[in-house]
């Protein structure tokens, strides 16, 4: 357990409870925050493959906000507005990040826990994600407008999705969701073609994401992959004990 972050996610409560009285009180559960946060994945988790972390990641729990979110679709023109997939979005969102150490070349990985109100709506978001991911494909353009400079960066990349052969629960296998950032005009730092790699599985009454990203114009490996899958089976343990 991550007794650690236990303080923080009460912290995180009274804070975010005193910014948003609209909010019904019972969203803010004090027991459901300790639990969360002392049932999440350590730095010792994370495989070597993935790069190496701090030992302090940044916890945050709050209600949800809406549905929940799958990828973003690629657009042909960089100007489109692009299309964002979703699903039913959970009563709770717990998510722990972890940034690697090494500067700004530095990767990162969360996990994100969304908590339903039932372990049968979650299968139905998790059913009605496992529909929609198929959109998620594609090879399209972005840009991004520094908000200093106001250069426009111009970038492609390539989504595709799959499943995950290591990973199930009751049957059901869990999603994968690849970013492959293939290239970007000047001016511009490369460092931003940032490929990820993201897994979605439903654990009881929970939809759990674990994303890695490289933080560099490298393709992620195989070797890659699957530490993100034990990264993930290491959080489900983790959520279950």
């Amino acid at each position: 357990m991550n007794r650690r972050l236990v303080a923080a996610a009460v912290a995180t409560l009274t804070v975010t409870a005193s910014l948003a009285a609209a909010i019904p009180a019972h969203a803010y559960d004090a027991d459901a925050y300790a639990f969360a946060a002392g049932h999440q994945i350590s730095a010792s988790d994370i495989p070597g493959a993935l790069g190496t972390y701090g030992t302090n990641p940044s916890f945050v729990a709050s209600p949800s906000t809406g549905k929940a979110y799958l990828c973003q679709v690629p657009t042909v023109e960089a100007s489109a507005v692009p299309t964002i997939v979703q699903y039913p979005g959970p009563q709770m969102s717990y998510s722990t990040t972890y940034n690697g150490t090494g500067g700004v070349d530095a990767p990162g990985l969360t996990v994100e826990i969304d908590q339903y109100a039932s372990e049968a709506k979650a299968l139905k978001a998790f059913t009605v994600a496992s529909r929609r991911i198929v959109v998620c494909t594609g090879t399209g353009t972005s840009t991004y407008t520094d908000p200093t400079s106001g250069a426009v960066s111009t970038f492609t990349s390539s989504l595709s999705h799959g499943l995950v052969k290591k990973i199930e629960s009751g049957g059901v296998r869990a999603l994968s969701i690849s970013t492959d950032s293939l290239s970007q005009t000047t001016p511009g730092d490369p460092r931003v073609l940032n490929d990820s790699y993201a897994i979605v599985w439903l654990v009881g009454d929970t939809v759990m994401t674990t994303t890695y990203y490289q933080n560099t114009n490298e393709n992620i490996t195989p070797a890659q992959r699957k530490a993100v899958a034990n990264v993930a089976l290491a959080a489900q343990r983790e959520w279950v004990e």
